[in-house]
């Protein structure tokens, strides 16, 4: 597979798992080289990494050969894991008691030729030399930065996709969703993003246990049905920096297959249903304000089902409905906080995340139209073309999200025998050279023409034919899950934010 690359082969938890003990082993023997070149190499201290990277060698071999024969494997290859140290950072302070930071090479040559200059050597050929390797440092910082930038760009683009997929699914299905922002006190900032901090994984674990001991009838019964795949809440929220006061606050979107006890109709018995807040849920955060409002998508949402009635919103000396919204609109009004805020710089140091999800945000309906599809309809989307580029509800699907679901499904569907032998293919597998890597070493160096790779027409043609099979395949599956999609766009008029 020629797209298989380290990355999008993480995801499965045995090959994540293999992937980090071989970066590990490889980082400790460079750390090892680098400590043998500048201090004793007879020091104590390379027996105990050489030991280090043994019994991580002997854990590799049994995650590979055994995990097929016992399913235990990767569970105690897990447990040996955890026992070494978190990072290689502090893997080395352990051992070493010093870490060697890798050093940008960039500037070497540079510095090079700067000593000739001041060693005397100041030739107008020397000049042109420092001129031209000043405009290659220049180009591999713009690189850089080019990377950098469109890295972001694509992890923007792939978490709106997910949560537009989000949204539409679970509208289908009929579940509740509920937009929060919940603003962080003064006092309770630290710990709420600090690094480590279990305030917004408990917050989120006393939403979900409320509604699924409403549903299940207990916590236990739950989480059982929560573990074999069964999801009855999931959430997507961002941090935002307030314009005004510049204070952090966080915007989450619910998705309710039951509403928590204590939640009912806001505008009950009221003579103008103009209240738009769920008071049974602002009990579940406790370091702010709570504003949780009903999402309405129609008169036949979930809501409707309860009896709930429309809201309306004044305007001028009147009040009047608010707008029936599709249910992407909510998914671009949560776009707009994270093209705003995601990746730009905080101040406080301590905050630690800008967006956190479910795991399987968004997932679901891509792979309910993998597992429809074959061993060698699955093995063309992990080849096809960048031109080829599917969609579902009408926006493109991230390339790299596609190949690491497509990995993922064929994973899935592998017999013993042939994924021991994958996982024998991975122990060895060396990473790619990265772009950077690539445009790094086109600078500087004559590169050599190579003749164009006539490939046999009629093959193009067959592939080409066979790669539409598979497209329209996935298509008349998405058609199956969502039925005709709509053009949608940023809704006139979007309430979502208005109380």
């Amino acid at each position: 597979m020629k797209n298989l690359t380290l990355s999008n082969s993480t995801v499965d938890k045995r090959l994540r798992l293999l992937n980090n003990m071989r970066m590990r082993i490889r980082a400790l023997k460079l750390q090892r080289k680098f400590y043998c070149e500048k201090f004793n190499a007879n020091d104590i201290n390379l027996n105990i990494v050489d030991d280090d990277i043994s019994a991580l060698e002997m854990l590799v071999e049994r995650l590979v050969i055994y995990s097929v024969v016992c399913n235990d494997t990767y569970r105690d290859v897990y447990r040996e894991w955890k026992k070494f140290p978190e990072s290689i950072e502090d893997h080395c302070m352990k051992v070493f008691n010093h870490y060697f930071r890798k050093r940008n090479t960039d500037f070497d040559r540079l510095n090079q030729l700067f000593r000739l200059k001041e060693l005397g050597n100041n030739t107008k050929e020397l000049e042109n030399k420092i001129r031209d390797e000043e405009k290659r440092v220049k180009y591999l910082e713009d690189v850089k930065i080019m990377f950098r930038r469109n890295a972001l760009s694509a992890r923007k683009q792939e978490l709106m996709f997910r949560l537009m997929v989000e949204c539409k699914y679970r509208m289908k299905e009929n579940w509740f969703v509920v937009f929060d922002t919940l603003t962080v006190d003064e006092r309770s900032r630290e710990k709420v993003f600090s690094k480590g901090s279990k305030v917004w994984t408990n917050y989120i674990r006393s939403i979900e246990r409320s509604i699924g001991i409403r549903i299940y009838g207990s916590w236990r019964e739950a989480n059982s049905a929560k573990l074999d795949g069964n999801e009855f809440h999931t959430y997507f929220s961002v941090v935002e920096r307030g314009t005004n006061t510049g204070r952090l606050h966080i915007h989450v979107l619910h998705f309710m297959k039951q509403l928590p006890p204590g939640c009912s109709d806001p505008n009950a018995g009221a003579s103008t249903p103009y209240k738009r807040e769920i008071a049974g849920i602002k009990k579940f955060w406790k370091y702010g304000y709570s504003t949780p409002i009903a999402v309405r998508f129609n008169d036949f949402d979930a809501y409707a089902d309860l009896g709930w009635r429309w809201p309306v919103e004044r305007v001028g000396d009147r009040f009047v409905s608010i707008d029936k919204n599709d249910s992407v609109a909510i998914a671009c009004y949560m776009s707009k906080y994270i093209n705003k805020e995601y990746g730009k710089p905080l101040r406080e140091e301590f905050v630690s995340w800008r967006v956190r999800m479910t795991r399987k945000m968004g997932m679901i309906p891509l792979r309910m139209i993998l597992d429809k599809m074959t061993e060698k309809e699955l093995m063309m989307l992990m080849e096809i073309d960048q031109t080829k580029r599917l969609t579902m509800i009408g926006k493109y699907v991230p390339m790299s999200l596609l190949r690491r679901e497509v990995l993922r499904t064929m994973i899935m569907k592998m017999s013993p025998k042939k994924f021991r032998n994958f996982l024998l293919l991975m122990k060895d597998y060396q990473p790619k050279e990265s772009m950077f890597e690539r445009y790094r070493n086109m600078t500087g160096t004559v590169r050599k023409f190579k003749m164009p790779n006539f490939t046999n027409t009629k093959m193009l043609i067959m592939r080409g034919t066979d790669d539409c099979d598979v497209i329209e395949k996935f298509q008349m599956e998405e058609y199956r899950i969502f039925g005709k999609i709509k053009s949608f766009g940023v809704t006139k008029g979007c309430s979502y934010a208005r109380n």
